[in-house]
């Protein structure tokens, strides 16, 4: 396995996406999609929860990783907890100790408490010897496991199209959307400037052509991002799909539906029957759309 890989699931609460990662230290985080297909899109406003990935769902989801889950932080080299014996004197000073054990990692069946009084008595160096003794061997051994388990893995972490210039986005129901850059300003001659894409929104019949601006600080930073102006297109048009007859927006602009010429009518309804395609497909790419 690479240094970071990316492990998936689907959960009661959505799809979970873990991204596994060890550079300096372990990290183990996930992100929750509304759907499958919302992640596949890359579609990041549909993530509505992430952070660590706790022990509880590593063992419902993905129990292989959990002795790489209880590393999170931790020295990728001798598994040693983020400033692990500093915070834990300094928490076993204020009394609190169950938060201690779990600064240092400490085993339940490693016993503690029995020196407790003795460690606090004789004060910090003699604390610091206690961990040198007891607790980095352990944390040196479960390094060790943890980057043995992930040299063993093979899942690469997925691209999701960012920095792209130009991006093609196939979604149910024949529904598709394509980005491409316009115009990259480079150094920016003045306030307001930022990159442009065109966006074409179709499914099959039913064509839908706009721009969109991209931010004026990724400009400035050199950053593109088709993919963000596919998306983020999508999410726009998700609201603006709603019913109408085209009798009923004839008869709203004033005008009565039996005056028109024939012709006329019958494109009317030819955009009405298309326009009703669109907003079907809509609905049935909401999940990972929204």
């Amino acid at each position: 396995m690479s240094d970071r890989g990316q492990f998936e699931a689907q959960t009661e609460d959505g799809y979970m996406v873990v991204t596994v990662s060890r550079e300096r230290y372990f990290s183990v985080t996930q992100e929750t999609y509304s759907s499958r297909r919302a992640y596949e899109l890359g579609n990041g406003g549909a993530c509505f929860m992430a952070g660590p990935l706790d022990e509880d769902e590593a063992r419902e989801h993905f129990p292989d990783l959990l002795p790489i889950v209880r590393m999170h932080l931790a020295d990728v080299q001798t598994g040693e907890p983020m400033h692990a014996e500093a915070n834990a004197w300094f928490q076993l000073e204020n009394g609190n100790v169950d938060l201690a054990m779990k600064t240092l990692r400490r085993p339940p069946s490693l016993p503690f408490e029995n020196v407790l009084d003795a460690l606090l008595h004789d004060g910090h160096e003699a604390f610091g010897q206690w961990v040198d003794k007891t607790m980095r061997p352990r944390w040196q051994d479960e390094a060790d496991q943890a980057n043995a388990l992930m040299d063993e893995m093979d899942a690469p972490a997925k691209p999701i199209g960012e920095g792209s210039t130009t991006i093609t986005l196939t979604l149910d129901s024949n529904l598709s959307v394509t980005a491409e850059l316009l115009t990259n300003l480079g150094d920016r001659p003045g306030v307001g400037y930022y990159n442009k894409y065109a966006v074409i929104v179709t499914d099959g019949s039913y064509v839908h052509e706009t721009t969109f601006g991209g931010s004026v600080a990724d400009c400035d930073a050199g950053l593109v991002n088709a993919h963000e102006a596919a998306i983020s297109t999508l999410h726009e048009m998700m609201s603006t799909f709603e019913h109408e007859t085209a009798r009923g927006f004839i008869e709203s602009c004033g005008e009565e539906w039996d005056d028109l010429p024939a012709d006329q009518r019958e494109g009317l309804e030819a955009a009405e029957q298309a326009y009703d395609a669109m907003r079907d497909a809509f609905e049935a790419n909401r999940e990972a759309i929204v």
